[in-house]
């Protein structure tokens, strides 16, 4: 998460929507560089905060059961608590969202761990039933919804949502809107990292590959207001997926 007391922002992040790539961008308006892979938590004297971000044990950070510490990905509420209700409520609130179902696929093989090699090794060798149950099996078990990063008291209160699908020029339409000088937005939209990139997208697999009738439905239902958020078109059949 990120809390900016100069351009008065708070960043949510989400879960596999490009939000360590935006995080990092957006970091640059705290500590006057884009942000890296991974950092610890940080409280700046004006009371900015810088999350910490990273897949190492939190007990590492050095900041670690102090009322410094920023858990990674922390909730709305969390940063509600952390920040105080007034700047909370006062701040513009910004997150990541993405397809739904592209989103899914990557969490399939990022939190799910399953080898893209594998998956490929898969579709050559007629196994898609196999790779479609094993899909079904990790959305049955994995129920992330993004509604902890969106959503406080079960209202959604995102002011500005960066798509990874138009990442630049969401980027740039959400720093307008802080009122970053041009000359800053450029550099930051210029030196954007890429992180936790695949080569899924220049394989043969699709998304047709992993979805099944019931698991079209299950992500429809479970992500019903990210397609209205993001403007994604909500798919009725896996055809509609190719």
């Amino acid at each position: 998460m990120l809390y900016s007391a100069k351009y008065n922002f708070i960043y949510s992040k989400s879960v596999k929507a490009a939000s360590t790539s935006a995080e990092a961008a957006l970091e640059y308006l705290i500590r006057g560089e884009i942000g890296p892979h991974y950092t610890d938590s940080m409280v700046y004297p004006d009371g900015s905060r810088i999350g910490r971000r990273g897949r190492s044990n939190a007990k590492n950070d050095p900041h670690f059961n102090t009322p410094a510490f920023i858990k990674h990905h922390a909730t709305l509420k969390k940063i509600k608590d952390l920040i105080g209700a007034d700047a909370f409520h006062a701040a513009t609130k910004i997150s990541s969202i993405r397809n739904p179902y592209d989103r899914c696929v990557s969490a399939f093989h990022f939190k799910g761990k399953k080898d893209l090699a594998e998956c490929l090794r898969l579709k050559e060798e007629g196994g898609l039933a196999e790779l479609k149950q094993q899909f079904a099996e990790f959305l049955s078990e994995d129920n992330y919804d993004g509604k902890g990063h969106f959503c406080f008291r079960s209202e959604m209160v995102i002011d500005e949502f960066i798509r990874m699908e138009d990442f630049a020029n969401d980027l740039f339409m959400v720093l307008d809107a802080l009122k970053v000088p041009v000359d800053v937005s450029t550099h930051i939209i210029s030196s954007v990292p890429e992180f936790k990139k695949t080569d899924r997208s220049s394989s043969s697999l699709q998304l047709c590959d992993y979805y099944s009738a019931p698991t079209l439905e299950l992500v429809n239902r479970r992500f019903a207001d990210w397609f209205v958020w993001g403007n994604y078109k909500r798919c009725q059949s896996v055809n509609d997926l190719a």
